[in-house]
């Protein structure tokens, strides 16, 4: 007896071991739920769902940020200069009181670099020139000697931010024997450095920021130091920071034509409140 109520029992505990059926106190049968164990595959799986989602909100970021700076594309083009009134060229009866230009896209002019030079070489211009949609109105007066030819000179800031230079030359009566000269802006030869330099040291930073972050996440072993990756998401920070700052001030040189530190607070000003502007500081 003794012996056959040992058997029972152990097989009591290996029933009570597999989860399967135990005897209750009155002999009944009592079913037990089997004890749940986390399986380290399923842990496994969440965790690098969680890397490669992060690691795409990263690229995506990542996108975000640079497509703004990239090439300029046929859709971004510069701005073209496709009409004029006078006409490019043309010899009219009278002297005009406003010359207009039009241009393929809207634009919005350089302060103090539109101007139109009588037949004498003396400015004409009048007021303050005004833009509606894609046409830049230029006020002038008329000359007391009226008759030659009429030189008009635009910088105006592209739908992509870029200036645009360019002439316009009409005569009232007949042409002159010679086109009056003026004084011609183009981007300062270290201005046209800086500025593409400025943009690259941007995706530099850019690079040491979610590169290193990405590593972290997706491959860096917990068991070795993260300090000096820290440390590079830092410098790349850094660098984002001074490329913006240095991509505001040289807009306003580059806009303006002159040279980096010929810039005047209102040039900036002007600069900084402006569309670009706004996307450099955000």
């Amino acid at each position: 007896m003794p012996h056959g109520g040992d058997h029972r029992a152990g097989r009591g505990r290996a029933d009570h071991r597999s989860g399967a059926v135990a005897s209750g106190p009155a002999g009944g049968a009592l079913n037990l739920p089997a004890p749940r164990r986390e399986l380290p595959g399923v842990r496994l799986s969440r965790r690098s769902s969680r890397r490669i989602v992060f690691a795409v909100l990263l690229g995506a970021l990542l996108g975000a940020l640079t497509v703004p700076c990239g090439p300029a594309t046929p859709a971004r083009a510069h701005a073209i200069l496709v009409d004029s009134d006078p006409a490019q060229g043309s010899v009219i009866g009278h002297s005009p009181i406003k010359v207009t230009l039009t241009f393929n896209e809207p634009i919005r002019p350089v302060p103090g670099r539109v101007q139109v030079l009588a037949p004498d070489g003396k400015r004409i211009t009048v007021g303050t020139p005004s833009v509606v949609d894609n046409t830049l109105t230029i006020p002038i007066r008329v000359p007391p000697r009226p008759l030659g030819t009429y030189l008009v000179s635009y910088r105006v800031i592209s739908a992509d931010s870029h200036p645009v230079s360019g002439t316009v030359t009409f005569s009232v009566g007949a042409p002159s024997a010679s086109i009056p000269e003026l004084e011609e802006f183009g981007v300062h030869p270290v201005v046209q450095v800086a500025v593409p330099t400025a943009k690259y040291l941007g995706y530099l930073g850019l690079a040491l920021v979610i590169g290193p972050l990405m590593f972290l996440t997706l491959l860096w072993p917990r068991r070795l130091s993260r300090v000096a990756a820290i440390r590079m998401v830092r410098i790349g920070l850094l660098t984002v920071g001074l490329s913006t700052v240095a991509s505001m001030w040289l807009q306003a040189p580059y806009v303006s034509g002159s040279a980096p530190f010929d810039v005047t607070l209102d040039e900036l000003r002007d600069e900084l409140v402006s569309p670009p502007g706004f996307g450099l500081a955000g």
